[in-house]
């Protein structure tokens, strides 16, 4: 098997590489002399320790970026796609050139996929049609599973003149697209069709943002109105019960909301399809986001989602809860089974609304748009599945890539203490996104730490206190940029808790 790992120092006549990837933890020992701090793809023999491994490429030092991608291509075997796509339309469509329709997505944006629309009473979503491109040649597509994301570039999942250009709902020219018809009252989906749209302006995050915040001198009535009117129907959705991670912005979150409708909508009408399903988190991983939380408000929490969006945001740590429910999170899967999304707070659910970029969304398009064609979606679980597993493993590498870039020896980084046991302290790092664990020699400068159960735990002495939720100042004292290894002290120094 390949690895993506970075040279870290020489034994005897070998280069020591270690990989960054989660699942490989032993030494890798090359016959070549390569500098330390390199960036290398090698072969492995994962069950033994002793075999000396192939160098298969030789990247540039970690603090270069330049190659990253080309070793996360070579590690995944990741190519652009040639397919060719069909030039018949099978479908009737409804003009719906007229209507005011805006994309909004994060800068230099080209998949776009979805696209808004507010008229009288109707919310008009419109997704691109890829379908209508790919009927006849589908199954080739959904062998990739998904669009990758790089640090510089993407890999398509479909060719990238169309995924780019032609499907992509850029303004300029009419589009084919699948349009839901919503209720703006009651939010119902009273129809969906095929239709034609023509994309009138290409917003960002930051151009919703700014209208939101009263900024409004450089957009049109149109975008002004069209923004307050999907705040009007955010605040409505909004109501329900979800647990989002790592969406920051309002205008993001407004996005999320109503792709979440239209993905609810059609999980409902569409039977024998792909579902999104969420189970409820891990009891034992719950257990710490309880006992954090539970301490900082001084009341006993269940982990339930009708309450828990609540009583977090009573707690000033907003980075450290956002990290422990992670945590607790199960993994979310494709399925056959008709099931629950946990942290939607929903009985049904699949994904709609991205399909230049994810198959399990064509295989949805396919059940609603035709309804009989001989597909078994269930061949295609385990491909979808794996895809996604594998860009989370690419975005991992890269995270972990930039963490190593920027770890400074001698620099502080502000932590939180999320456990406490008789022999340890774990804080969480919000720089790093990580966590470390602190022996209790390493806390305590010789004195004696006692150990008291309070409050999910506590380490007592006549100098030290440490409790969860405790705000400190870490000094990094050494770092070996190839292993990945961090030695921290700990300076009893407070931090603002709304800083973690």
């Amino acid at each position: 098997m390949k690895t993506f790992g970075i040279v870290s120092h020489y034994f005897s006549n070998f280069t020591v590489v270690f990989s960054i990837e989660k699942l490989i933890y032993k030494p890798i020992y090359l016959n070549e002399l390569i500098p330390i701090g390199t960036k290398v793809i090698v072969e492995i023999n994962p069950y033994d320790d002793k075999e000396i491994s192939n160098l298969i490429y030789q990247g540039n030092n970690i603090c270069d970026s330049s190659d990253d991608d080309i070793l996360i291509k070579i590690l995944y075997d990741l190519e652009e796609t040639s397919i060719e796509p069909t030039s018949n339309d099978p479908f009737v469509r409804e003009d719906l050139s007229q209507l005011f329709v805006a994309t909004i997505d994060p800068e230099g944006s080209r998949d776009l996929d979805d696209a808004i629309s507010i008229k009288d009473d109707k919310l008009f979503i419109h997704i691109a049609d890829v379908v209508s491109y790919y009927n006849e040649n589908i199954d080739d597509i959904l062998k990739r599973g998904n669009t990758y994301y790089l640090r510089h570039s993407n890999v398509p999942m479909i060719s990238r003149d169309y995924a780019e250009n032609i499907i992509s709902l850029l303004p300029g020219s009419k589009k084919r697209a699948i349009t839901l018809e919503f209720n703006i009252d009651t939010l119902k989906l009273i129809r969906y069709y095929p239709s034609l749209i023509e994309n009138k302006i290409q917003l960002t995050y930051e151009d919703v943002d700014n209208i939101l915040e009263g900024q409004l001198n450089n957009y049109s009535n149109n975008v002004i109105n069209l923004v307050n009117n999907m705040k009007t129907i955010y605040d409505k959705l909004s109501i329900l019960a979800k647990v989002h991670i790592n969406i920051s912005s309002l205008s993001h979150k407004m996005i999320e909301e109503l792709m979440i409708l239209a993905n609810n909508a059609i999980a409902k009408i569409t039977p024998d399809s792909i579902y999104r399903f969420h189970d409820k988190p891990y009891v034992n991983k719950a257990g710490y986001l309880q006992r954090f939380v539970g301490s900082q408000i001084n009341q006993y929490i269940n982990i339930d989602i009708n309450n828990i969006t609540e009583l977090i945001k009573r707690v000033p740590q907003q980075k450290t809860i956002q990290h422990l429910i992670k945590h607790m999170m199960s993994k979310a899967v494709y399925t056959k089974d008709n099931s629950s999304h946990w942290a939607l707070n929903l009985d049904k659910y699949t994904h709609f609304t991205s399909p230049i970029r994810r198959a399990a969304d064509i295989i949805v398009h396919m059940k609603l748009l035709l309804p009989g064609i001989q597909f078994d979606s269930a061949n295609f679980l385990d491909k979808i599945n794996y895809a996604e597993e594998q860009q989370k493993c690419i975005e991992s590498i890269l995270e972990e890539l930039d963490v190593r870039r920027k770890t400074v020896v001698g620099a502080l980084y502000q932590a939180c203490v999320i456990k406490v046991t008789p022999k340890s302290v774990d804080y969480y790092i919000p720089y790093f996104n990580t966590t470390h664990s602190f022996h209790v020699s390493e806390c305590s400068d010789g004195e004696f730490l006692t150990y008291s159960p309070d409050k999910a735990g506590q380490l007592i002495s006549t100098k030290f206190h440490y409790y969860l939720g405790k705000c400190s100042v870490l000094l990094l004292s050494d770092f070996n940029i190839g292993s990945g290894k961090k030695v921290f002290k700990i300076l009893q120094e407070d931090v603002s808790p709304e800083l973690l």
